[in-house]
């Protein structure tokens, strides 16, 4: 009882500095926690598989140096692979299905993602938890079908799903398994499983799909038997290409490679075209960790730092336990435990936090964490091991210093260790802190920066309408969505300019010699070039004036220049068996992300419903929501069956830098916590300070010191460290942004503005802070402050 008193004695004694100190460590303790399980999230990905060797088989396409690296691969090549090598157990195929598709259970509908095809031996192959139905059988028959837990709540409540049909694709399937929904932590996120065998009758040509060398969207995974067979089997992949892949070295004169990626390394090292979902990168989670591993120490130290100088106040306390006869080791342990205490409620209180904004923290990263998250025995371990250091460091080490201090050397190591660490702590954190202030400030600009650079094309004000599932029908939804007065024009097209387009050889045939060149295609209709604000530098864009335009195609400039065009108006062109003429040249425009180049890109005039896949529709003015009304209004008149699916152009443009903003957003909040706690502790030092200068400003004043002398001798200390740290930032944050920047073709100007702002700030808040502390103790009365002396 009597450590306790005398800690809160203590305590509220110097609440101020103490409340600053147990703030800063909350705060650390929550950022930790925030950080620390999304980044456990991202490196564990896909390792809760039980079955080792998992990887997956992708391939490389193009020529020269137009190569494509692809996440899917041909239908055939999971068989095949197994076939040629022995060192292969087993594959498993996925077929992913069209986003917003239309799920019917009786009259419950809804729209979904997530809907793949796979091989029946899938529950065999990966660790996915089977709630209903037998893993080797669910998906042994066309037309059965697997949902996950939260699907079968959605459609059939507490109702026993097995045995009941859905619609799906116009296809009807009966539902064999029920599933758990798959962790945050797979790349692999389904909604529906359907059998694959239910695609053995769909056709490519005259052969079974199956069985097509040219279908090449299949996630194909395949378990060796070792991880020495890895490296067998990769280097006899060229003559398994040569053997099985001869059609496309022969036919097209392609360059053909195969990638192979253990299944845990795909979310942070597999950057290639069309993965199943955005991947992350090992850099940005570095970049976390050393801006959470930062915050968490600078918070530690601060509580650190002002509880060692708070316990050096209380030496006369230690000489009356000495004179009472007290160990060393009871006394360093009396501290132990104080601080420890401490250390454990300002957890509680994080933890609290960490619950109440967690809500908040998945919204902004879009995941789905739990306080369940927690309750992992690594997490567990890093928790324990960090409020052990927290406690045992300062108890110890200020429990140590007092036992070993003499009554005349007391006060002479009060100032001398206050100064002698104070210093270095706060250039570091506030070298820290400015570091995240400019990454975030030049991120954040580079980011709007790109999203308001031209594209070559007009993003504003359009709304895309996803036709689909209304292939045959779209031109007349078409028509009725152009006779609203306040919309400019609408056009159909296979795809969009936010999202990556489809790809393919087109063959060009100049004096004499064939040249090959794997680019974009998309089919559109006469109106594209006005809704999107094309600018067509040679020849002319498609009219119904010419009918031979069903023949011909509109390039850009990336392609004239990769087939070293120079006057490319009437080229003749082939594109899947078919001859094309050029008939017109558009202006580069931005249709992938601007960590790229502009690729080449051929618009065809769209003769084909199967290619009606979207409606872009241009609005004279903003888009409002009573335009949208009217749109969905008239399209239910039109398709009652189906969902009314729209998005803004530039909302997609967005999505591209999803990654991106979510590191901006908390780049954004942890420099303002970093920033906080650095003042925090510069207030909490600095009155500290104060208290061992107190008599020292009394006798400056008796001396004849005014206002202005005495505030300059107070501050230009903290001046000073603030320079140096601002320094460390530049230096540290120059080569993180260019880092960062290079990974793009265009960036802002003058980004060493943003160097400057943190300082001029900094100083001000800093200034401010410290002076009106400091006013309070230069108008006491000398005569009373020196009274005791």
């Amino acid at each position: 009882m009597t450590t306790i008193k005398l800690t809160l004695r203590n305590i509220f004694k110097n609440r101020l500095s103490f409340l600053i100190g147990f703030t800063s460590l909350i705060i650390g303790f929550t950022v930790s926690l925030f950080i620390g399980i999304y980044l456990y999230n991202e490196i564990s990905y896909d390792k809760f598989h039980e079955k080792d060797n998992i990887y997956r088989v992708s391939f490389s396409g193009g020529f020269a140096e137009m190569k494509t690296d692809y996440a899917f691969a041909w239908a055939p090549l999971g068989p095949a692979l197994k076939n040629y090598f022995p060192e292969i157990t087993d594959f498993v195929r996925l077929y992913r299905l069209q986003p917003n598709t239309v799920v019917k259970y009786e009259e419950t509908k809804f729209l979904h993602d997530g809907l793949f095809y796979a091989d029946q031996n899938f529950f065999d192959f990966f660790s996915f938890e089977l709630i209903s139905g037998n893993p080797k059988t669910v998906l042994s028959k066309p037309n059965s079908v697997v949902i996950t837990t939260k699907i079968s709540e959605l459609y059939f409540g507490d109702q026993n799903p097995i045995g009941k049909i859905i619609k799906a694709s116009n296809r009807e399937f009966i539902v064999t398994g029920v599933v758990k929904s798959p962790p945050i932590n797979s790349h692999i996120k389904f909604n529906f499983l359907f059998s694959m065998i239910s695609m053995s009758e769909d056709r490519i040509g005259s052969g079974p799909a199956l069985e097509s060398w040219r279908r090449v969207n299949f996630y194909t995974y395949f378990r060796s038997l070792n991880k020495e067979s890895i490296e067998s089997i990769k280097s006899n992949k060229q003559a398994f290409i040569d053997k099985e892949l001869f059609i496309f070295k022969k036919d097209w004169k392609a360059d053909i490679d195969l990638i192979f990626f253990p299944i845990t390394d795909i979310h942070l090292k597999s950057h290639l075209d069309r993965e199943l979902e955005p991947n992350s990168s090992t850099s940005n989670l570095w970049i976390l960790f050393i801006i959470a591993l930062f915050v968490f120490v600078i918070s530690c130290v601060n509580f650190i730092l002002i509880t060692t100088n708070i316990n050096i106040t209380r030496f006369k306390e230690v000489y009356v336990k000495k004179v009472m006869g007290q160990s060393k080791f009871l006394l360093i342990l009396s501290y132990l435990f104080e601080i420890f205490i401490i250390c454990l409620l300002s957890f509680l209180i994080a933890l609290l936090l960490f619950y109440f904004l967690l809500p908040q923290y998945n919204q902004m990263t879009n995941s789905e964490f739990t306080l369940n998250y927690l309750i992992n025995w690594k997490i567990i371990i890093g928790i324990i091991s960090a409020l052990l250091i927290v406690g045992i460091v300062p108890g110890y080490f200020s429990g140590k210093i007092l036992f070993n201090l003499g009554i005349k050397s007391s006060l002479q190591t009060k100032a001398s260790f206050q100064s002698s660490n104070s210093s270095l702590i706060l250039i570091i954190q506030f070298c820290i802190a400015f570091t995240l202030i400019i990454c975030s400030l030049v991120f954040s600009k580079q980011l709007k920066y790109i999203q308001n650079h031209d594209l070559g094309y007009d993003k504003s004000n359009i709304l895309l309408v996803d036709v689909n599932w209304e292939r045959n029908s779209a031109k007349i939804i078409n028509e009725k969505f152009n006779t609203l007065s306040n919309i400019k024009s609408t056009c159909i097209s296979m795809s969009h300019l936010a999202e990556e387009p489809a790809t393919f050889i087109i063959s060009l045939i100049k004096e004499g010699e064939k040249t090959e060149l794997q680019t974009n295609y998309n089919y559109v209709n006469y109106n594209f070039k006005t809704t999107y604000g094309l600018e067509i530098i040679e020849g002319r864009f498609f009219s119904m004036e010419f009918p031979t335009d069903s023949f011909g195609v509109v390039v850009n400039q990336s392609f004239c220049k990769e087939m070293g065009l120079s006057n490319p108006i009437g080229e003749n062109l082939t594109f899947l068996n078919k001859k094309y003429k050029i008939i017109g040249v558009s202006k580069d425009f931005f249709f992938c992300s601007f960590r790229e180049r502009i690729e080449p890109y051929i618009m065809l005039l769209n003769k084909r419903n199967r290619d009606n896949r979207l409606i872009s529709i241009k609005f004279t003015d903003k888009i409002k929501s009573s335009d949208i009304k009217e749109l969905k209004r008239m399209w239910n008149n039109e398709f009652s069956e189906n969902f009314f699916i729209q998005n803004s152009l530039e909302d997609k443009l967005q999505n591209r830098y999803q990654n991106d903003m979510i590191l901006v957003k908390l780049l954004r909040y942890l420099s303002f916590i970093v920033i906080i706690i650095a003042l925090s502790g510069l207030l909490g030092q600095n009155f500290l300070m104060l208290r061992v200068r107190r008599k020292e400003i009394a006798i400056r004043k008796v001396l004849g010191a005014n206002f202005k002398n005495l505030l300059y001798i107070l501050n230009k200390k903290y001046i000073i460290l603030l320079l140096l740290s601002w320094i460390g930032a530049c230096i540290i944050s120059y080569f993180l942004t260019n880092d960062w920047l290079n990974n793009f073709i265009f960036t802002f100007e003058n980004k060493y503005l943003y160097f400057i702002i943190p300082i001029i700030f900094s100083i001000l808040m800093s200034f401010l802070i410290i002076s009106l502390r400091t006013l309070t103790y230069i108008k006491e009365n000398p005569a009373n402050t020196l009274q005791n002396e």
